[in-house]
């Protein structure tokens, strides 16, 4: 194994993987948001 691992998220701190977690919940919303969108978009011109 190489010397720059990536730490585990359940090795920080709490605090630090609560936010980590909700950016990442927040950056899916947003995804299925667009693509939802984009579906819409899609039914709408055909």
């Amino acid at each position: 194994m190489s010397e720059h691992r990536v730490p585990a998220l359940s090795e920080f701190p709490k605090p630090i993987r609560d936010q980590v977690y909700a950016l990442l919940r927040r950056a899916m919303v947003r995804k299925q948001e667009r693509l939802a969108q984009q579906l819409r978009n899609e039914l709408h011109n055909s």
